[in-house]
């Protein structure tokens, strides 16, 4: 039986006109036909997948600007007190503010959306999120007594958060302060 394995495999290896050939012929083929198969196949399911991601990145980057504008309300406030003297509200594009005159009141510094500016004139644009500019103003006029009370005269201290525009009570953070920082 050895013998004739041998002459068997001796026989068909050499014959490149055999079945075998025809057979490993129609074998590339079927693997050419599959792998062109194959590939459209994918490139089909990657165009079903691609094309909406594709549109949706494109849609959110389009819209970015437009979906999220944001506005400024712009405040003239007492210091420390915080009573509203006047405001107004900037939607679209940049404005030049200047500090208005209140009688009875003389401007300090803004806080324009976190930047202080001791400076009258300052510049407002909006971003992306609603903030506040707010012009602080301290009270000029004279109520009550108005001269150095008789123990003598005395320095007021002021705490300010820039964040939240707001004096803080007694040199320390509000509640509402501690509650969003803590």
């Amino acid at each position: 039986m050895e013998i004739k394995m041998k002459t068997a495999i001796a026989n068909a290896t050499p014959n490149h006109n055999s079945l075998t050939s025809a057979a490993r012929m129609n074998q590339s083929g079927l693997l050419n036909n599959f792998t062109s198969t194959l590939r459209v196949s994918i490139q089909t399911k990657m165009k079903r997948f691609f094309t909406p991601l594709v549109m949706c990145v494109l849609a959110v980057v389009a819209g970015v600007g437009v979906a999220h504008a944001g506005q400024v309300t712009v405040k003239y406030q007492t210091f420390p007190a915080a009573a509203v003297l006047d405001s107004n509200i900037i939607s679209t594009g940049c404005e030049t503010a200047t500090a208005n005159t209140f009688a009875g009141y003389e401007f300090l510094f803004w806080d324009n959306q976190g930047v202080l500016s001791w400076s009258p004139t300052v510049t407002i644009c909006p971003g992306s999120t609603n903030t506040i500019a707010s012009a602080w103003y301290l009270a000029t006029g004279c109520s009550g007594v108005c001269n150095c009370p008789p123990s003598g005269c005395y320095v007021t201290t002021f705490a300010f958060s820039i964040d939240h525009q707001e004096v803080l009570a007694n040199g320390r953070p509000s509640r509402r302060w501690l509650r969003t920082h803590l």
